[in-house]
């Protein structure tokens, strides 16, 4: 997964291809979770359920 990301595929295609979860912590920050959420959706062409 991280060669993929070395290689120069997006986050969002590597996320999609191994189905990787998204964990943080500490204080979020709406607009970088909203900027991330905007990707996520524009790379897959959906919003799945779990992102919405």
């Amino acid at each position: 997964m991280l060669k993929a990301l070395e290689a120069g595929d997006s986050p969002v295609e590597v996320m999609s291809r191994y189905q990787v979860a998204v964990i943080a912590h500490g204080t979020p920050d709406l607009t970088e979770i909203e900027a991330f959420r905007q990707q996520f959706i524009q790379g897959l062409g959906y919003c799945p359920e779990t992102l919405a």
